[in-house]
């Protein structure tokens, strides 16, 4: 008992010692040296130098006009600048600047985006557009932003899919910050006889205490394709008139047009059928529509006919 005793009270006059000799005042740090900071792995974004978040409120989401930043939801905003410098053409393309998106099987026809999985719907302004399952291809042109909702809609929107949904917001001369008339004629020309014309301009119009003004867009595309036989054809014309009231109120008129003819799915697809290899008739797997007789060449010599069919939609959102 007397050893255990010596032990335990050897090592408390030990430790008692430590503790002294480290709160002695020979070893406290000068006053004026502050303590080195804790290491840290969270990194914070004090700049964006390419310019690509948008920080301009947005409603789309709740419906409330409040930035991105300060919205609880998994969103994207994709503004006219990003569409411009990541050289987005269709629908397709959005998949590069937004996360848990991906291109819908309709082979070929750019309609609409799957958003976590599931069919997302498209909205103009808020107001949904009919479900485009490669019926026509959706244009992007005359969009000054496209929010990408990942999640289901607000109330606000009424009922819509739970993986998510986009929303376009129109070129206008709010949006665009205009202050004197503008205007703008993009002409292209390329292989497979595509051409491209699209016309847009604006001008700021303001009546007694109402500042506002009008913005217009108009384009026309057609071009043919590796298949003989066919030759979409798609045109847009949209109309912004947007102005503010005093004491807060707004009003605005928004018209968009879509028309569109030719488009065709599932061309050159490997789709083995009897009747392919019987009658060289290619099946393309549509079961709507008007037929069309193309010639489809496969090598140089021995022609491959088949039946193509041929959707003709014309929308315009209420």
């Amino acid at each position: 008992m007397s050893k255990q005793f010596l032990l335990l009270a050897g090592v408390s006059s030990l430790t008692l010692f430590a503790s002294i000799a480290y709160a002695a005042p020979g070893d406290a740090p000068p006053p004026n040296q502050t303590a080195a900071p804790a290491a840290s792995n969270d990194v914070i974004v004090t700049a964006d130098r390419a310019g690509l978040l948008e920080k301009r409120p947005s409603s789309t989401v709740f419906g409330l006009s409040k930035p991105l930043i300060e919205t609880p939801r998994s969103a994207s905003a994709v503004s006219a600048v990003t569409i411009e410098r990541y050289g987005i053409q269709t629908i397709n393309d959005l998949v590069a600047v937004s996360p848990s998106t991906y291109t819908a099987s309709f082979y070929g026809v750019p309609g609409s985006l799957d958003v976590r999985g599931t069919l997302g719907d498209n909205y103009f302004l808020g107001f949904k557009m009919i479900e485009n399952r490669g019926t026509y291809e959706t244009p992007i042109g005359d969009a000054a932003q496209i929010d990408i909702v990942r999640g289901p809609p607000s109330a606000i929107y009424g009922p819509g899919k739970v993986g998510g949904f986009l929303n376009f917001v129109p070129k206008s001369a709010k949006n665009e910050d205009l202050t004197h008339p503008v205007g703008e004629i993009d002409a292209t020309y390329g292989s497979y006889d595509l051409f491209d014309i699209n016309v847009q301009g604006g001008a700021p119009l303001n009546f007694g205490t109402a500042t506002g003004g009008i913005y217009a867009y108009a384009d026309y595309n057609q071009n043919g394709s590796y298949y003989e036989g066919i030759h979409p054809k798609n045109e847009l014309a949209e109309v912004s008139v947007n102005y503010d009231l005093p004491d807060g109120w707004g009003v605005s008129a928004d018209t968009l047009l879509i028309g569109s003819t030719g488009e065709v799915q599932t061309p050159g697809w490997n789709r083995l059928t009897p009747a392919l290899i019987s009658s060289q008739t290619y099946i393309t797997g549509r079961n709507n529509g008007a037929l069309l007789p193309v010639q489809l060449h496969l090598g140089r010599r021995r022609p491959l006919r088949g039946l193509l069919r041929r959707n003709a939609c014309h929308a315009a959102p209420a």
